[in-house]
């Protein structure tokens, strides 16, 4: 456990140094992001989280605690169905973890100098309880029905460890933004608890954690995430589809000033979809092993 933890460390502190150096270009941060997510992959939330942790701003020892114990939490818990999505898993838990540092380092380089551990909380418990479905119940769309219930999972760890309701009620907000049909542009406006703009800053950079590797690191991560997506969703890859998803959640590209760095590679992935033949074909082009598909 001890040299898990120096690994992951050392893995994430590299990375720390390398943004705040400022001298990767789009392209090679998301290079640097994947290699990190690779070297991560086994290891245990509470490792990732502890790693993280060390570098966001915090002033709030209860909100550690608790983000302590949420990951113990999610560790122990061997009958959760993240042992059994195909996306919605323990994988995607660490890979928004990791983005939500990574796109929380390079808002600092654009001046946003907000605490932010409580992002990175809301980015382990996004879909801490997701039961492998979507919004959508029997032809219905419920809004936030999948945040809520990750809410719902974590709540009892907030009261036990005294986090103050405004963090809650923050945290409640950021993952608002997760659900791609349930967030609009007055939900800040309607939120009964009221947003800062801070907190609506940390909200978007949360959203844009969650598409990261779906949208940011380029084309070939980019179709291995939509293909453990339809795998979950039990669908056949589209091009048409993941460009008309693009097209409808990110026109101009992510959201938060952070992430904006990784616009570069959206366009990218967008080009690449355009130029694959009309013919259909399999997924395979994504690992190099392109062949039309049969008519």
């Amino acid at each position: 456990m001890e040299k898990e933890q120096f690994d992951i460390k050392k893995s994430i502190d590299c990375l720390c140094i390398e943004i705040d150096a400022q001298q990767l270009n789009p392209r090679e941060l998301a290079q640097r992001v994947t290699e990190v997510h690779e070297s991560t992959v086994a290891a245990s939330i509470s490792a990732l989280y502890d790693a993280c942790a060390r570098h966001l701003k915090t002033d709030d020892p209860n909100l550690y605690q608790a983000g302590l114990l949420i990951a113990q939490k999610l560790d122990a818990d061997d009958k959760s169905l993240l042992h059994k999505n195909a996306f919605h898993n323990l994988e995607h838990l660490k890979i928004v973890i990791l983005s939500s540092l990574v796109i929380s380092k390079l808002a600092e380089k654009q001046g946003f100098n907000a605490t932010c551990l409580d992002l990175l909380v809301a980015a382990m418990i996004h879909d801490a309880d997701h039961d492998g479905a979507t919004n959508i119940v029997d032809g219905k769309c419920i809004p936030f029905r999948l945040e809520e219930k990750a809410m719902a999972y974590a709540m009892p760890i907030f009261e036990e460890t005294k986090v103050s309701q405004l963090t809650v009620g923050a945290i409640h907000y950021m993952l608002r933004w997760t659900d791609l049909a349930g967030r609009t542009a007055d939900m800040k406006r309607n939120y009964p608890a009221g947003v800062s703009d801070e907190v609506e800053e940390k909200a978007k950079m949360l959203g844009d954690a969650d598409l990261l590797f779906a949208l940011g690191l380029g084309p070939k991560k980019a179709m291995n995430e939509d293909r453990k997506l339809n795998s979950e969703l039990n669908r056949p890859f589209s091009r048409a589809r993941f460009l008309s998803f693009i097209n409808s959640i990110a026109p101009n590209g992510f959201f938060s000033k952070g992430a904006k760095f990784f616009d570069p590679n959206v366009k990218d992935l967008v080009i690449d979809l355009k130029s694959i033949p009309t013919k259909r074909y399999t997924a395979n082009k994504a690992f190099g092993l392109y062949r039309p598909a049969a008519p």
